[in-house]
């Protein structure tokens, strides 16, 4: 097993780096590394962002929304977050098969004296609350699964940002919520998050440290265009979503790819608009009813 070195924190760039790792980095080992986001929300490929995210509340604390490449459910991630990512060619023995990839993620927690358990199909508990949630996608020949491990993170951020706006309607998966809890209590040394990052990683490629692999100035060229040109972009973050409706006591509305197709309220002025709280938010300047839109569009309920 090979391991990376990433200490960015730009969860759009981190998420376009894991893309081009998977498709692009060339080694027939298997591929392990740590890192941490910068406060955001990340939702699963076939995620609805109306649905799963208090959008408004997002935007009023610098929470930026992206999706990323797997299914499964949206998390929150700040810099109290460890992030892993394991890529390998044995897709057809491993896909879908979790307990193999956490086993050891969980081994290590367990010397550490961390009471973690595996629970069905995806994620690592703490009796009876969560550490870890984890997802995986594949690309021709290899996959990956990546997971969080909740380290310290601001669990307030968390409930508040995940909390489901029901107004909408359309097919998209649904999270699962589950209550949460960090580990750092639990931990009998007192350690920064940075040294037990170190530990970790150590612990998991059996302290061999030769098998850093550092990628090229070309590499993080690719990286940064993925990042501008894909994840950066409402067509990526909010396009992906299938046609929803949302229906409130004053307004109706069709969303179609993340553009407003059809609406009951203001239609001259919100039809063809990207439908995020920044454009509308700008689109309605001083209308009288811009902070009910807002709301009632973006607020949970």
């Amino acid at each position: 097993m090979i391991s990376l070195k990433n200490s960015n924190t730009d969860p759009y760039f981190n998420l376009a780096f894991e893309e081009y790792v998977l498709k692009h980095l060339k080694t027939e080992e298997d591929v392990f590394y740590l890192w941490r986001n910068k406060k955001s929300v990340i939702i699963g490929r076939n995620q609805s962002p109306y649905n799963e995210v208090n959008l408004k509340y997002a935007h009023e604390n610098n929470i930026p929304l992206i999706r990323r490449c797997s299914g499964g459910g949206a998390v929150y991630h700040d810099l109290g977050n460890i992030n892993f990512t394991h890529i390998t060619k044995h897709t057809k023995k491993y896909l879908n098969n979790y307990a193999y990839f956490l086993t050891p993620i969980i081994s290590v927690l367990n010397n550490l004296g961390i009471n973690a358990k595996f629970v069905e199909k995806s994620h690592v508990y703490v009796e009876d609350k969560k550490i870890s949630g984890n997802a995986q996608s594949f690309y021709k020949d290899k996959m990956i699964h990546h997971g969080t491990i909740l380290y310290n993170i601001d669990t307030e951020n968390a409930k508040n940002v995940l909390s489901r706006n029901r107004r909408f309607k359309g097919k998209a998966v649904d999270s699962k919520r589950s209550e949460i809890i960090n580990i750092k209590p639990l931990i009998k040394l007192d350690t920064t998050i940075e040294s037990f990052m170190e530990y970790f990683l150590n612990e998991l490629l059996m302290h061999d440290t030769s098998r850093l692999v550092k990628l090229t100035d070309h590499d993080y060229q690719k990286i940064e265009n993925l990042k501008e040109n894909k994840y950066q972009t409402v067509k990526w973050n909010y396009g992906k979503t299938n046609n929803i409706t949302v229906k409130t006591d004053r307004f109706s509305m069709t969303i179609k790819k993340g553009v407003i197709d059809k609406t009951s309220i203001l239609p001259s002025l919100l039809k063809g608009e990207e439908c995020t709280y920044e454009n509308l938010s700008n689109v309605l300047k001083e209308h009288k009813l811009k902070e009910e839109i807002l709301t009632e569009l973006f607020a949970s309920q």
